[in-house]
């Protein structure tokens, strides 16, 4: 959004001051000086959006493969690569400093509820078992983004962020096919995480941004507790593919 240059006050205010002065002639180029150093004075460049700002977020989490594996085994039991995991809603905020119109960084919190997570397992004489459990994330991203098209109301943007992730693996269990099974003690764990983003930003004022975007994040592995023994389940790989809607006010 940008505040257009009205350059034809200038000479619109030198007409209706020729029509109306008698004495136009004599008065035309100091008219004409006076009108084009007001015109200078309104005309105003293009719009910097730069400053502080706030963020709001919510959108939706799905996710690949968590790769379910159970870790030292009890006998007959063990959990095949692969598994599957529940969408789930996400939310977050954060705080950064536009720098310019085509650069901005912030810091953001997200955090992503409990979804539940299986995987299929076979005991030592092949019968088909199953491992179940349920996981949540906050992550906490330092992240940097680059606008596009800075003269336009609407502009795409693509970044990406490093930070740290906070991983709970809750509720776990493995469940033999002849009825025996495992539970697994919850576990919490802070590890590196990162994402990659890309989306486009639009002005609703000079003060409010909406954002509609894509966020990849990967959150690394994570693990539960150990039974007594000594296995443990793994999810070997964490990933979210995010679509989110976000609102942006800045401080001017």
């Amino acid at each position: 959004m940008h505040r257009r240059s009205y350059q034809y006050l200038g000479p619109i205010a030198l007409g209706l001051a020729v029509l109306a002065s008698p004495a136009w002639a004599a008065d035309a180029d100091q008219t004409a000086e006076t009108g084009l150093q007001h015109t200078d004075d309104i005309l105003p460049d293009e719009v910097e959006r730069r400053g502080a700002y706030v963020r709001l977020d919510v959108g939706g989490a799905f996710s690949p493969s968590p790769g379910v594996s159970i870790v030292a085994a009890p006998a007959g039991l063990t959990a095949t690569e692969g598994g599957s995991i529940d969408g789930q809603v996400t939310f977050g905020g954060g705080v950064g400093y536009r720098f310019s119109n085509w650069f901005r960084s912030d810091v953001t919190v997200s955090h992503t509820p409990g979804r539940n997570f299986s995987a299929a397992a076979t005991d030592g004489a092949g019968a088909a078992g199953t491992v179940s459990g349920s996981t949540s994330t906050t992550a906490v991203l330092a992240n940097a983004y680059a606008e596009f098209v800075p003269e336009s109301w609407i502009r795409p943007y693509a970044g990406g962020g490093l930070g740290i992730a906070n991983v709970s693996v809750e509720s776990v269990s493995g469940l033999a096919a002849g009825g025996g099974g495992q539970s697994y003690p919850d576990r919490s764990q802070w590890g590196f995480a990162w994402s990659l983003a890309a989306g486009v930003t639009m002005d609703v004022s000079e003060r409010i941004e909406l954002d509609a975007g894509y966020r990849y994040v990967n959150l690394g592995s994570a693990e539960s507790g150990r039974a007594a023994d000594g296995s443990h389940i793994s999810l070997d790989r964490l990933e979210d593919h995010e679509f989110r809607l976000g609102v942006r006010f800045l401080f001017r």
